[in-house]
């Protein structure tokens, strides 16, 4: 059986987005902050309170791998993946653990039913009174799962607006060019919130869709061309990342910087991913994420993400974390991941393995009347599922969210 593509520094930028999360609500946790908040008025503090800016990292790979199926079969003229199938996969991959972690911090920290009513069906996003209750990182979920009924739903009518598009190319630019303009809109429906920036935006789809716009956009650019960035190009792509990220930093305590941060932090990740991803050389790029220890963090990441919010919880609960000074942050965030680490690994086989497991062996596919009818060079179909250069036919195998 033909393996699946695999990306393994995706494992790697997953891994260490699931460990900046955990810094950044260690440091906000309410046992740091009882007596003055760590490192105030220094870099540190600047530093760990941008650590929101990991789930952007998480919504650049989400798009990636989520949008990569079906922008090959938009490129290269084969059938679209199934809606359905797609959908199916989505749930199996994100709400065994996600529900079970839910009803567990409903039953630690009970709230009214109505807040869990809105959590299990996502809904708790568009509630400004229930969006932060039981687990805060839960929005993200919402998030994600809008963005999941968005690609199913335009499936159909992009595999019909490619149709008509001849080459693989003019196909790219158009898809490049709505996502640009998405983006664009994102931004720009952002800078009208004038100073609730920041409480509208914190939990908006819409307001927060330029990390996953940044990963559909590297699904196309990689479909379409596959590896062809030199090593001048890696490194710009790398200073290009590292600049945007700090001036994001820098510039976020003012209006104009709080509008702009979250999309300006995809947009730097979406560089640095392409960096690896659009490498000629991914093997030379890419070899420090074929470490073991890489791929391990990468697969309970998921559960680290949901988790670890309710572990600091339970430890201020009982004590066991404190701030009787500003060095106590650091052994705080050891003593959380010394419990977080374990206790997702156990997550990941107990819960999520097991619904990871393949389905059967069948694929649905849009029928064969909506395909576009054209193999990659805008001719008659080769009669094989076409791929990017140098990959095999199937999806990237996605760990994400």
């Amino acid at each position: 059986m033909e393996k699946r593509a695999r990306f393994d520094e995706l494992d790697g930028y997953r891994g260490i987005a699931a460990l900046v999360v955990v810094a950044y609500h260690v440091y906000l946790s309410d046992a740091l902050n009882r007596q003055g908040q760590a490192y105030a008025g220094t870099l540190g503090q600047t530093l760990l309170t941008a650590g929101d800016g990991a789930v952007d990292w998480f919504f650049v790979l989400s798009g990636f791998v989520v949008s990569l199926p079906l922008v090959r079969a938009l490129l290269t003229g084969t059938a679209a993946p199934s809606p359905l199938a797609f959908l199916a996969r989505r749930a199996r991959r994100i709400l065994p653990l996600y529900y079970a972690a839910i009803v567990l911090a409903w039953w630690l920290w009970p709230q009214s039913p109505r807040s869990l009513l809105t959590h299990l069906t996502f809904t708790h996003i568009v509630d400004p009174l229930t969006v932060t209750d039981h687990i805060g990182a839960a929005w993200s979920l919402a998030c994600e799962v809008i963005y999941y009924l968005l690609i199913a739903l335009l499936g159909l009518p992009l595999t019909l607006l490619c149709q008509r598009i001849a080459t693989p190319r003019a196909r790219a630019h158009l898809l490049l060019t709505g996502l640009l303009l998405t983006w664009l809109a994102s931004v720009a429906y952002a800078s009208t919130l004038g100073p609730n920036v920041a409480g509208a935006l914190a939990f908006s789809p819409f307001g927060r869709g330029g990390g996953f716009l940044m990963g559909v956009v590297l699904a196309v650019l990689w479909s379409w061309r596959g590896g062809w960035l030199g090593r001048r190009g890696r490194w710009s792509l790398g200073a290009a990342a590292g600049c945007l990220t700090l001036g994001a930093i820098v510039a976020r305590p003012s209006p104009a910087g709080a509008v702009l941060f979250h999309p300006v932090i995809g947009l730097a990740f979406g560089a640095l991913l392409a960096s690896t991803l659009l490498a000629a050389d991914r093997a030379a790029v890419a070899w420090w994420w074929h470490r073991p220890g890489w791929r391990w963090l990468a697969a309970i990441s998921y559960s680290v993400y949901l988790l670890h919010q309710l572990i600091i919880w339970q430890l201020v609960r009982h004590g066991i974390l404190s701030a009787p000074n500003t060095s106590a942050y650091v052994l705080n965030l050891a003593l959380v991941l010394a419990v977080t680490l374990p206790l997702a690994s156990l997550s990941y086989w107990v819960i999520e393995r097991p619904w990871l497991r393949p389905r059967g062996h069948h694929r649905l596919t849009w029928p064969a009347r909506y395909a576009t009818g054209r193999g990659q060079d805008g001719g008659a179909p080769s009669g094989r599922p076409a791929t990017a250069p140098g990959t095999s036919p199937r999806s990237a195998r996605s760990s994400g969210y």
